[in-house]
């Protein structure tokens, strides 16, 4: 989810290649860094929170923010961009696929701020009505960027195939190889098996019975 923020700065800039590719390794260190340390399912936040703290961070390296200028334009993210994990619940609509987006329309506005000068509040995170204190998030420790290409997270990753939820991916794989394989007529039954986070988070449980019959594309 960061790199259309940083292609979509990278271009008018003229940035090259190594610049461009340095500011995603950055951005999905963040981003990572943070899913490592925060359950967001049980704060109640969206993860968009995590893609405008690694856009932020990417985008200030790209244009080349001072130490400085990118605490700024990180304190304006967090103390602005809280995502609730509403936007998942119910019935899905089309914002579901937005909020990533809106996080990093945002983020572009705080980073150039950053570099003319705009000054933001100390303490985003760990401050008395800071980002973590505010949501519950208790005391989130970051390590070090990686000092080699291994211990890097964007080299620690997976990419989705397909335009599902991930716990969707596997499935999907499976059904496509055996659709040249089984003939439908041939099917007299079909058991699954699968496993919590899979059931409650693509099957719905029993909180989101409209899994079972989605009325929106989100959903379905």
């Amino acid at each position: 989810r960061v790199i259309p923020a940083i292609l979509a700065v990278a271009d008018p800039m003229g940035s090259n290649g190594r610049s461009v590719i340095t500011a995603t390794v950055v951005a999905y260190d963040v981003v990572y860094r943070l899913c490592d340390q925060l359950d967001t399912m049980a704060l109640g936040w969206n993860q968009a929170l995590c893609t405008g703290l690694g856009s932020a961070a990417g985008l200030g390296n790209l244009v080349g923010l001072s130490q400085e200028q990118m605490a700024h334009a990180l304190s304006m993210t967090a103390i602005n961009s809280l995502p609730l994990r509403q936007t998942r619940a119910n019935n899905m609509t089309m914002w579901k696929c937005c909020d990533s987006a809106d996080a990093n329309q945002r983020v572009v506005n705080y980073v150039f701020l950053a570099a003319d000068g705009m000054t933001a509040p100390g303490e985003p995170f760990e401050g008395q009505w800071g980002l973590w204190h505010q949501a519950g998030a208790g005391t989130v420790e970051l390590e070090a960027f990686g000092r080699d290409n291994e211990s890097y997270k964007i080299t620690q990753i997976s990419q989705k195939c397909y335009a599902c939820h991930g716990h969707g991916e596997a499935p999907i794989s499976m059904a496509l190889e055996l659709r040249g394989k089984v003939k439908i007529d041939e099917i007299q039954a079909i058991n699954i098996q699968t496993y919590h986070e899979a059931l409650f988070n693509v099957g719905g449980g029993p909180d989101k019975p409209q899994r079972l019959d989605p009325q929106t594309r989100e959903d379905a």
